[in-house]
């Protein structure tokens, strides 16, 4: 908390949320220098309430999209955008970069994350394709029912037509 902004400067209590986030993206922006990563292995949600966001980092230039996932029960304390879109073709064609490896994801996916990319500000994110393991039904079976509570827990729901 800082005492000295107090009442005056009415972000002062998400400073350090926001130094916190983008310190957080500059330490992954280096670890995605790898030369040749792995692909991307989900691991198992903690509790059946957890979910899972995804933090898009900031692209420089023609730098791939990447980005860090993170989980916890609905992220209720965290400001984050929830995505909804139109899937399209299912062919996951098309790469991104998470946790420093690869995941392949589809055409629609990654035009959103490509247009919602900022050149500096990393972007808290929920997207069903990426932050619900579409391989485990289990995971998906725990995930659909809650979708509402995601959305309304969004700060803000974006929705792209294609």
């Amino acid at each position: 908390m800082f005492y000295g902004l107090q009442g005056d400067f009415p972000l002062a209590d998400n400073v350090i949320l926001y130094s916190s986030i983008y310190l957080l993206c500059v330490r992954e922006f280096f670890r995605f220098s790898h030369p040749n990563p792995g692909t991307y292995q989900y691991t198992k949600l903690q509790k059946p309430d957890h979910i899972r966001l995804i933090l898009l980092h900031p692209r420089f230039g023609f730098r791939p999209i990447s980005c860090s996932i993170m989980d916890g029960p609905y992220m209720r304390m965290v400001f984050y955008e929830a995505i909804s879109y139109t899937w399209g073709n299912p062919d996951r064609t098309e790469e991104i970069m998470v946790n420093g490896c690869r995941m392949k994801v589809t055409k629609s996916v990654y035009e959103v994350l490509a247009t919602l990319s900022s050149q500096f500000l990393p972007q808290l994110l929920w997207i069903d394709a990426i932050c619900i393991d579409q391989e485990n039904s289990e995971e998906k079976d725990q995930q659909v029912p809650i979708m509402d509570k995601i959305y309304s827990n969004a700060l803000i729901t974006t929705v792209f037509l294609g």
